[in-house]
């Protein structure tokens, strides 16, 4: 066994522990995270479920023996809560001499263990060295199938949980070492898919296994006292580095809400307001004020909340840093009983975490880029973001498939919406979520092989990215026909249809994602010929959008699905954009000719960049927003002014015989008085433009879906009133009175 280098004496200011040796705590750390890792590599070669093996929707961790976060794996961040609340609760449920070597328990309870949803089923695992517990570890993965009324666990009609699921509240599903066959039993009379679903459960337990062996390494290595030692160390280490990264965002109180759509029974929208608290290094999220839950399975387990919180404030403000318990012990989260923020029994809430999750962490980001392009850290400002197309589209298939077997199957195609763009580069394209840390696409083929789809194309959805000086990444577009089966049903859910995310600092949002349906087609007679068809103007039939969520779907062999997945928001005036990036969008196909000179302002003939039409018509664009109406103006102009600080990607604190205003740094014009970080009143010397977001959509390129009903869902831009550079971008109700 090797011995720690010589520890370090001196007290840190900080109040992490002093004695402690920097290389031993990064070597510890290190092991760790790796061990975590390689949970997921085991659980990737030992599960034949797509999902798991390419689309990547799992997670692993590994916690001290009081279930706080020693380390967590490049998976899923947003389970990091569930993972901790399931530990807690096999704690406070079990007593001491009922948690043994070899046990292993199973939790998908979105009241007591607090999971994502039931279909993310996790297995907790209790580690002990010399018959002491010094550590817990889980694995986690979404299940094909976990009962209840819908097939694969989505169930939009639900009206109450009972219905959604067969649920396992952090039960003994391994007992010491050898599996509960009262429990394996149990679920294999109540899944649609028994076989595969308990296959999967077992990659669960081999994960777990695998950390066993290889933390009683760890530990025999560097002995048990240092490995606890220097667990605490690597909390403290993280807490005192987000706290002194939260200390470099500006103080106050800085509010914004985000709309969730359609709860499974109706179109109705429903609010998360969110809150946002900055007093030097303590940060504190409220959620105060969120709607009522929801008699539709939208609503957010608590886990999910804290999950969906943390997730963006580790992308935006903390990439650097280690995932660990540090990271919660720096954020107080204040989320109302009763509310579709933390519902109480029975809410369904089977989607709670791709409908309400999504506005949480999109509410999250808007905040907090509000406050980093503040910052006078440059890392800071420089990590401002624009929204993810926070949309993991489900569309779920139920049926037989092409070799007789009952076959439920989620295309896990549906993660390929884009990324939002920084401040220095475009989004990725088909990005996933930001809950997904390394997601993954699967491979069309194993799908057709499993499944009885044939796809018939697979490709970026062209003008989906949200345009913006960095643009939002694009997502992809996809279609299929059923192959070698007669028929069966089709569910689908989709968090942003007729509600996009929101751009940063002047740019768009993205595109939202669209179901589509093309019934009574000749598709089957196009591919007897020998040909495929490359889109839906190829086919003949009736095509429909469908709504964002619509289960049991009867399709046919003669019914093509496409799905649209929408784009990742912009950072940046379009106008600004580099005419040569748009060029080469459009010449890459990730743009049309209309979003080229309509949305970015930029002629394109022949090839080549037209220099002149497009100082010409970028200035007409430029001049057209000048022309909005302000609802406020400075009652005298303001001429000689000091630079002070940052405000914004476009705006300075600029300071004028002792009283502070803002800037438009595009064109130096003094616009409006300053009141603070967290002033939202500038926004009226701004010149503003409100419409309807479909209308105002189609202006620029963009594909939604109408809203038929109200509420209506409005796009309201803000630009300098001089020069007519995009400041900021909203997505707004035309009624406070959503649900």
């Amino acid at each position: 066994m090797s011995e720690p280098s010589e520890p370090q004496t001196e007290t840190d200011a900080s109040g992490i522990e002093s004695d402690y040796d920097p290389v031993t705590a990064e070597v510890i750390r290190r092991r760790l995270y790796n061990i975590a890792e390689e949970m997921g590599t085991a659980m990737i070669r030992t599960s034949g479920n797509p999902i798991i093996s390419e689309a990547v929707d799992f997670s692993t961790f590994i916690a001290d023996a009081n279930g706080e976060i020693a380390s967590w794996s490049p998976y899923l961040p947003i389970h990091s809560a569930p993972a901790r609340e399931a530990v807690d609760h096999i704690q406070n449920t079990f007593s001491e001499g009922d948690i043994r070597p070899g046990d292993q328990f199973i939790c998908n309870d979105p009241f007591k263990t607090k999971v994502c949803h039931q279909p993310d089923v996790g297995v907790v695992k209790p580690i002990f060295h010399d018959d002491e517990l010094v550590a817990w570890c889980w694995a986690e993965a979404h299940m094909l199938d976990v009962g209840g009324m819908a097939p694969g666990g989505f169930a939009p009609h639900a009206d109450e949980s009972y219905a959604e699921a067969l649920v396992w509240p952090g039960v003994k599903i391994v007992e010491e070492g050898e599996i509960n066959d009262t429990v394996k039993r149990l679920i294999e009379s109540n899944v649609r898919i028994p076989t595969r679903v308990f296959n999967d459960l077992r990659a669960l337990v081999a994960a777990n296994n695998r950390c066993d062996r290889r933390l009683q390494d760890t530990i025999e290595e560097f002995g048990q006292d240092a490995y606890e030692k220097y667990v605490e160390v690597n909390k403290d280490l993280t807490e005192a580095a987000f706290k002194e990264r939260i200390e470099q965002l500006p103080d106050g109180t800085y509010a914004t809400t985000e709309t969730v759509e359609h709860d499974g029974h109706e179109n109705a929208l429903y609010t998360v307001a969110a809150e946002m608290t900055i007093d030097g290094s303590e940060l504190t999220m409220d959620f105060t004020g969120s709607s009522p839950q929801a008699p539709g399975f939208i609503n957010a387990s608590l886990g999910t909340t804290y999950g969906f919180v943390m997730n963006p404030a580790i992308m935006l403000l903390g990439p650097d840093i280690p995932i660990n318990e540090g990271m919660y012990r720096a954020i107080d989260i204040v989320a109302p009983d009763g509310t579709i923020v933390n519902p109480e029994m029975p809410a369904p809430m089977s989607s709670g975490h791709m409908e309400t999750g999504m506005a949480i962490s999109d509410s999250t980001m808007v905040l907090f880029n509000r406050a980093m392009g503040q910052s006078r850290d440059e890392f800071v400002r420089e990590h401002v973001m624009g929204s993810f197309q926070n949309v993991f589209a489900v569309s779920t298939f139920y049926g037989e498939n092409q070799h007789g077997e009952p076959d439920v199957f989620m295309d896990m195609n549906g993660g390929g919406a884009g990324a939002g763009a920084c401040t220095m580069q475009d989004g990725l394209d088909a990005a996933s979520p930001i809950s997904s840390l390394n997601p993954g696409l699967p491979d069309l083929e194993i799908n057709e092989d499993e499944h009885p789809m044939l796809y018939l194309w697979r490709r970026i959805n062209a003008d989906s990215g949200g345009p913006g000086e960095h643009r939002g990444g694009q997502g992809v577009e996809f279609a299929w026909t059923l192959h070698d089966v007669g028929g069966g049903s089709e569910s689908v859910t989709s968090a942003s249809t007729q509600v996009p995310t929101e751009g940063a600092h002047g740019g768009y949002p993205g595109s939202t994602t669209i179901f589509e349906l093309v019934r009574e087609t000749d598709v089957t007679a196009i591919l007897e010929g020998g040909d495929v068809p490359e889109s839906v103007d190829d086919l003949s039939g009736s095509s429909e959008q469908l709504p964002a969520k619509e289960p049991d779907i009867p399709i046919d062999s003669d019914v093509v699905f496409v799905n649209r997945l929408g784009g990742g928001s912009g950072v940046g005036d379009p106008l600004l954009r580099d005419p040569e990036a748009v060029r080469s969008d459009l010449e890459d196909g990730y743009i049309t000719r209309e979003m080229a000179e309509g949305t970015y302002g930029v002629v394109v003939a022949d090839g080549s960049i037209d220099e002149g039409a497009t100082e010409q018509r970028r200035e007409e664009l430029r001049a057209e927003r000048t022309e909005w109406s302000s609802e406020s103006r400075l009652e005298k102009p303001v001429e000689t002014v000091t630079c002070a600080k940052p405000f914004h990607r476009y705006v300075a604190v600029v300071t004028a015989d002792g009283d502070e205003y803002l800037r438009c740094t595009e064109c130096d014009s003094v616009f409006a008085p300053y009141s603070g970080a967290d002033d939202t009143e500038w926004l009226d010397y701004t010149a503003t433009n409100e419409s309807p977001v479909h209308e105002r959509f189609e202006d620029l390129s963009l594909l939604i879906q109408e809203r038929h009903r109200e509420p209506d869902v409005l796009l309201r831009e803000h630009a300098c009133p001089d020069c007519g550079t995009m400041f900021q971008t909203a997505v707004e109700t035309d009624d406070d009175s959503s649900s």
